[in-house]
């Protein structure tokens, strides 16, 4: 039932990336939140969260960490709660975008302004002793569709 429960949340969210959408980009950072209290007492740690990410993404071509101004930034939020009754219970997002300068038809002002470029997010539930790697497959697929969509647009 939790399987199921799992696919079914883990579809939410938007990707946006487009045909074409990561063509040119080939470094990234990846920026992982802190998380929550209530998520290391169910077995979710920033080490756990980032494996997750970084397993994928080894697939790719990306350069991850580069020492200058990286094409994109990869966040990553893990929130955490406990249910009272005991399961805990996570929402998951992966956000890809980068800063950009954008003048509006309307103003001669020139702003910098974050652009989304992909986005899925989900919600897990699970029992403490399960959370953290439930937590960690789902953070796993989140990220797979990422590097499945930069693969397409950069491998051809």
């Amino acid at each position: 039932m939790l399987a199921l429960a799992l696919a079914l949340v883990m579809t939410s969210g938007d990707a946006y990336a487009l045909n074409g959408m990561f063509k040119g980009a080939g470094t990234a950072r990846v920026v992982i939140s802190e998380p929550t209290e209530a998520g290391r007492a169910c077995g979710v740690s920033e080490g756990l969260i980032e494996a997750a990410v970084l397993g994928p993404l080894g697939a790719t071509t990306l350069v991850l960490d580069p020492p200058a101004n990286p094409d994109l930034v990869l966040q990553v939020n893990v929130s955490t709660v406990r249910v009272t009754g005991g399961d805990c219970v996570s929402s998951l997002s992966l956000r890809v975008g980068n800063t950009q300068d954008v003048k509006l038809s309307f103003s001669k002002i020139k702003r910098s302004y974050p652009i989304l470029v992909f986005e899925k997010t989900g919600f897990l539930a699970s029992p403490p002793p399960d959370h953290g790697a439930t937590v960690a497959t789902g953070i796993g697929e989140i990220t797979k569709a990422f590097a499945g969509d930069y693969d397409l647009d950069t491998r051809w």
